[in-house]
């Protein structure tokens, strides 16, 4: 008989986030274009839209699973900068850019409360770690879009 494998509350949330990658992806595409009402989004193309989210997603996911590593900070941050390059080059005004961001926490905020009521087992101190390692993704990832955004300008 195999040994069972217990995976970590990261490596739970990042599998949950990442079955759920196409239903994120629209989500987010619908509050953005809805939020951007007659700006840049909607000139956009679906896939011109949602050009780095997909990547962002696999690199929560694994950093859900590596808590912090480095590695995996420098290859968001990558990812978020060139997601800001990007932005800048299809004529995004800044608060756009982080609207952009913005929608994909609250996103991400909602889909943490799904995963913990699926989950009754996950505990306080995961729940904190939780958040912790999301919002912390989010605000490097904010930050390293910005500022590739603000570099271009």
């Amino acid at each position: 008989m195999a040994p069972t494998v217990k995976l970590t509350v990261g490596a739970r949330l990042g599998n949950f986030f990442c079955s759920r990658k196409e239903e994120i992806l629209a989500r987010w595409l619908k509050s953005v274009t809805a939020e951007q009402e007659d700006k840049t989004a909607n000139r956009l193309t679906e896939e011109e839209l949602r050009d780095h989210l997909g990547q962002l997603l696999a690199d929560l996911q694994e950093t859900l699973l590596k808590a912090f590593d480095p590695e995996i900070r420098e290859e968001m941050k990558s990812t978020a900068a060139a997601h800001g390059k990007e932005r800048w080059k299809e004529g995004y005004r800044i608060d756009e850019v982080i609207l952009e961001l913005a929608v994909l926490r609250a996103l991400m905020i909602g889909q943490i409360f799904e995963f913990l009521e699926a989950n009754p087992d996950v505990g306080g101190a995961a729940c904190i770690f939780i958040s912790t390692t999301v919002h912390r993704f989010l605000d490097d990832a904010i930050r390293a879009s910005v500022t590739e955004f603000l570099k271009k300008c």
